[in-house]
């Protein structure tokens, strides 16, 4: 209950700080540490005062809601605590955009992180998860056949060039793109099924290297896929196919991880994340080989020379979509009232979306936020992207309010897939799937959008219940 309370405080607070415009006109660094120390309060209160009484995910700290966080704290917080510790300096217009705005940027974050945190709060009972009353043992040899030959079309089809450390530069070209696509909805099919299918088996007392041995077809073509993306210079699917990968096995054995091991995981994970980053920011007119040499040496020292946080820098310089954001709307243009949630959303329906498009003639920088930033701070011919943040995109399109009302809802969501996960219970496929995606990409969604977790869903779904259609079809032809 105190929890909540402090919370409550710490929103009411800051709405009444935004609406009223007592938000300073430049970069006032005492203002800045007043809004990080009620961040912190906030956050103490979410983990010393909130008792975990549900037996199934206390002490675990592998779930939704940590990595959302961590993630939410490095991308949207870091710079600022940075810049009071002196490593950055209030003139670096590259990172800030415009010192007006910066202040008001750091609100809405903090807006954002506590009411993820109040809402994750409001209900801590246990939740009536469906079960699967008839849970069925399935083969995924064939999808494993389906994966492999997509992957070769992935690569017949990719531009070489592409593979290059080019990533943002070079097209990808439109069918490679959708090879890609299906092929990472493919494999989430097949984690998902196989993690059921040891479910079944009883087999949840199991090594990781059993696991992964289990999988072992799936993890081959997976780690060339993944390598491939490496030399691209592309994180996404870097960090969403790995937790999704990790996760089958936490899905599978509730297994718990020290807080130590977990961090070294993570800060390890994230300085691969950046070194990657900082490859594809080279000049793409040098080789591959000499992109990777330079990272050293140049990396982003131009605009973010030091950090208390080395390895995570170039994820926390992601902070400047928002600043774009706040600059841009709705000083310059008007809120996009849901024009991106809509498209991301219609990412559920294959080909909804290009058809969205077509139809109304939508030009490519209002397709969603990633593209319209990069339109508004690099122009019509970019030669890098600029991506895009949860906050950034949520502001972009419903402002102050949506923050408060997203965000909220995604807090208390986390907490309902979260006992999902965790369940003794053996929930619904199309339950397991959601919490699959979602968990997956809870690191990214920091750095990207809310929806986009969920894209891939329907063609996840679907491979998923292909095996059942098979095994049907035979049970027919049998009789």
């Amino acid at each position: 209950m105190k929890n909540k309370i402090i919370l409550s405080i710490c929103i009411f607070v800051m709405v009444i700080v935004y609406l009223f415009d007592l938000i300073p006109k430049n970069m006032d660094e005492s203002f800045m540490m007043e809004v990080l120390i009620i961040d912190l309060v906030s956050l103490l209160s979410f983990f010393f005062l909130r008792k975990e009484n549900n037996r199934i995910i206390k002490k675990q700290y592998i779930r939704i809601s940590y990595l959302f966080l961590i993630g939410f704290i490095i991308v949207h917080f870091q710079a600022y605590i940075d810049l009071l510790l002196g490593n950055l300096t209030p003139n670096n217009i590259f990172l800030w955009i415009d010192p007006t705005t910066v202040c008001k940027a750091l609100v809405v974050s903090s807006t954002g992180f506590v009411c993820y945190l109040l809402g994750y709060s409001v209900n801590l009972k246990a939740v009536n998860v469906m079960k699967d009353i008839k849970p069925v043992y399935l083969k995924t040899m064939g999808l494993n056949i389906l994966a492999f030959i997509l992957l070769i079309l992935f690569f017949a089809t990719v531009n070489k060039e592409y593979l290059t450390g080019n990533y943002g530069a070079a097209d990808i070209g439109s069918s490679a793109q959708l090879f890609a696509f299906i092929f990472e909805a493919n494999i989430y099919a097949i984690i998902i099924i196989n993690c059921r299918n040891l479910i079944l088996t009883k087999q949840t007392n199991i090594s990781f290297l059993q696991y992964f041995i289990h999988l072992r077809h799936t993890a081959f073509l997976l780690i060339i896929y993944l390598t491939a993306v490496i030399f691209s210079g592309d994180r996404g699917p870097i960090m969403y196919c790995s937790l999704a990968f990790v996760f089958g096995y936490i899905y599978v054995t509730k297994y718990k991880i020290a807080i130590p091991s977990l961090l070294v995981l993570l800060f390890s994970g994230m300085f691969f994340i950046t070194v990657l980053g900082l490859i594809r920011q080279q000049d793409n007119n040098i080789e591959l080989f000499d992109k990777i040499t330079n990272v050293s040496s140049n990396s982003l020292d131009s605009y973010y020379p030091s950090s208390f946080s080395v390895g995570t820098k170039e994820l926390a310089g992601s902070v400047r979509t928002v600043h774009l954001a706040v600059e841009k709307v709705p000083a310059t243009l008007p809120h996009f009232y849901g024009l991106f949630f809509i498209q991301d959303a219609m990412l559920l329906v294959p080909m909804l979306k290009g058809a969205f498009i077509s139809l109304f003639n939508i030009p490519k920088q209002f397709t969603d936020s990633p593209q319209f930033l990069t339109w508004a701070d690099l122009g019509r011919f970019p030669t890098w992207g600029v991506g895009s943040s949860c906050i950034a995109d949520t502001f972009l399109d419903f402002g102050y309010t949506g923050i408060i009302i997203v965000f909220f809802t995604f807090g208390y969501l986390s907490r309902k897939l979260e006992l999902v996960a965790f369940s003794k219970v053996f929930p619904p496929i199309y339950l397991v799937i959601l919490v699959f995606l979602v968990f997956s990409f809870s690191i990214y969604i920091s750095r990207s959008t809310i929806l986009y977790s969920l894209s891939k869903y329907t063609y996840v779904w679907l491979f998923t219940y292909l095996p059942f259609i098979l095994k049907g079809y035979k049970k027919r032809s049998i009789r």
